[in-house]
């Protein structure tokens, strides 16, 4: 198993999908399949919505986006949020309106929903 510095990006990815249990091996797998093991897995459901996010260390942009998008292809998933953080990502997870508008102005971030995908960076206004 890869060891990673302290000082590589963390790669967040928050998904949103309707509470079904074949979800989150769905997610997990995406990122199992390429040996990769997340650093941090959180999942709550509340309402008939899941939601997951999900930390993984020293990832490549290119990698990230085909994994955003892959996810995003999953039966049931609604939406998916990806973004960097520089150095280590802190305990806890950032609340749904980090996800959707502060992150997007501090860091490089793709949208990826089930019919549409964006690319939102700095300044960008989400769509």
């Amino acid at each position: 198993m890869p060891s990673y510095p302290e000082s590589l990006s963390v790669t967040c990815f928050s998904v949103r999908a309707g509470a079904d249990p074949s979800v989150m091996p769905r997610v997990l797998e995406q990122f199992a399949k390429r040996g990769l093991v997340p650093r941090r897995w959180h999942s709550v459901s509340s309402k008939g919505e899941l939601h997951i996010d999900v930390q993984v260390e020293g990832l490549e942009p290119a990698l990230v986006a085909h994994i955003g998008r892959c996810l995003g292809q999953i039966v049931g998933v609604d939406e998916v949020l990806t973004y960097a953080l520089e150095g280590t990502c802190g305990v806890g997870h950032a609340p749904e309106a980090e996800h959707a508008r502060g992150a997007a102005r501090r860091l490089p971030m793709a949208r990826v929903g089930t019919s549409v995908e964006a690319l939102l960076l700095d300044g960008a206004a989400p769509a």
